[in-house]
């Protein structure tokens, strides 16, 4: 991912702090995954990866998903998981997000933007 689409990711993700974390929190909160991730690609890219966000009002598209939800569909190699659950946990202040706005996906933890 480059330095553009990183910079314009962090600033979306900040004008959604809100939201984003609420759907974030529900996840964990209801035991359905301690791994949330957010997916977020260009519109017109939509997948069918996750839980569509479309509460969220911005020029990218938002959807949530799991750690396991990306193993179950091959997204995740089972011999990743124990380095990304202790990668996830060391950014317990961040958003993980699986970004499509490059060549290829990538992981990236983005800062949380606590708003008061």
């Amino acid at each position: 991912m480059n330095e553009k689409n990183l910079l314009w990711l962090s600033s979306e993700l900040q004008k959604h702090t809100v939201e984003l974390l609420k759907a974030v929190n529900f996840v964990k909160n209801e035991s359905v995954s301690n791994y949330p991730v957010l997916v977020v690609m260009e519109k017109g890219l939509e997948t069918a990866l996750g839980i569509d966000l479309k509460f969220v009002n911005s020029e990218l598209c938002f959807s949530l998903t799991t750690l396991e939800e990306l193993y179950v569909k091959n997204l995740m190699k089972a011999e990743a998981i124990d380095d990304f659950r202790s990668l996830y946990n060391k950014k317990d202040e961040c958003f993980c997000v699986l970004t499509f706005l490059g060549e290829k996906p990538n992981f990236v933890f983005v800062p949380m933007f606590h708003q008061t």
